[in-house]
């Protein structure tokens, strides 16, 4: 019985070292979960004191000048649908101190046409200079084409000009009928409807025939309208058949006479009233049609022999017309007038029209 208090003094000696070294592993765990932290922190406050009290950084130095000198051109948008425009710019980069004229549009790029000409200010960057050429052009043609090949002469500080060389820019007209290229007439507004009965045909018949008989008396009472226009305009002595080659003649004199102080007024005259003797000869629609339109219909029975040369007038009309600078040179203007005058002899000798009335002690050739 005395010995019962000793075993039990043995047994809680082994639990009582066991909970020490428990709580002595849980102390080391904490401390190292805690400095951690704090040597974060520290290395933290460290490198930030360290970059506040340094030396300023020095700014990064500018772009170093080009080498060489750079251009390139740019059409936007590279596809377009006939009949719309787009911008072709050259873009020129060079040194500082340099200089660049404007370029000069081409004289002609197949399937376009040159609409305006615009030169933007230079765009200083740092280490360089940007000289930019932009141009309006207008799509006439379907088809592959392409900004031609040009020099550009760029002139240094010491007043040398070094010749740069700018490749073509190829450009893709598109017609407006991709999508339906099977389709000449437009879609209609409005749904077909659903079947309904049978009926008779009696009444959509007279109902044609009715609208047939109206559009025949409309037709006789224009012509009927236009020949009153025309003869009172006629002068005494001239027949109702050559009024409009009367009309013609004095229209191209009147623009002769103006090509000195205005040459694309005169020209735009000219085309106008030759495309109505035209169209009041031949009832082609000349005066809402373009060239290439013309030129892709059946020639006229009355022009058949002569239509090249017309074609060949109006597309050179139109080329003064629209050319950026098309008179502004004195030998265009010259030549302008030489063919208007050759377009009175045109006019003169189309068949069916009179000629003109000799002076008087004359006779007519």
């Amino acid at each position: 019985m005395r010995r019962a208090p000793a075993r039990r003094a043995t047994a809680r000696a082994p639990a009582r070292l066991r909970a020490l070294a428990r709580a002595a592993r849980v102390r080391a765990a904490l401390s190292v979960a805690l400095a951690a932290p704090a040597r974060a922190a520290l290395l933290l406050a460290l490198a930030l004191a360290a970059s506040c009290g340094g030396d300023d950084v020095p700014p990064a130095p500018p772009p170093a000048p080009p080498a060489t000198i750079q251009g390139g051109v740019v059409v936007e948008p590279p596809e377009v649908v006939l009949g719309q425009t787009a911008t072709v710019e050259i873009a020129v980069v060079t040194p500082p101190e340099h200089r660049v004229p404007p370029v000069a549009a081409p004289e002609s790029v197949p399937g376009l046409w040159i609409l305006s000409a615009d030169t933007p200010p230079v765009r200083r960057e740092p280490g360089r200079l940007v000289h930019r050429t932009r141009f309006l052009v207008r799509a006439r043609e379907t088809g592959e084409h392409a900004w031609p090949a040009q020099t550009v002469e760029v002139e240094t500080p010491s007043g040398r000009r070094v010749p740069l060389a700018l490749a073509a820019r190829p450009l893709h007209v598109v017609s407006a009928l991709r999508e339906f290229p099977d389709r000449t007439t437009p879609f209609g507004f409005r749904e077909p409807s659903e079947p309904g009965r049978v009926r008779g045909f009696l009444l959509p018949a007279a109902f044609g025939a009715a609208v047939a008989l109206a559009a025949v008396a409309l037709a006789g009472y224009a012509r009927r309208a236009r020949d009153a226009d025309v003869a009172p305009a006629a002068a005494p002595g001239v027949s109702a058949a050559a009024a409009p080659a009367r009309a013609a003649e004095a229209a191209l004199r009147a623009a002769i006479a103006r090509g000195a102080a205005d040459p694309l007024g005169a020209a735009d005259a000219a085309s106008a009233a030759l495309r109505e003797f035209v169209e009041r000869a031949t009832g082609l629609p000349t005066r809402c049609a373009t060239t290439e339109e013309l030129a892709a219909q059946p020639a006229p029975a009355l022009l058949r022999r002569r239509w090249p040369a017309w074609l060949a007038l109006f597309a050179e009309l139109d080329g003064w017309r629209f050319r950026a600078s098309g008179l502004a040179a004195p030998a265009a203007r010259d030549a302008l007038a030489a063919r208007l005058q050759g377009a009175l002899e045109l006019v003169a000798g189309t068949p069916g029209v009179e000629p003109p009335l000799a002076p008087r002690g004359e006779t007519r050739p």
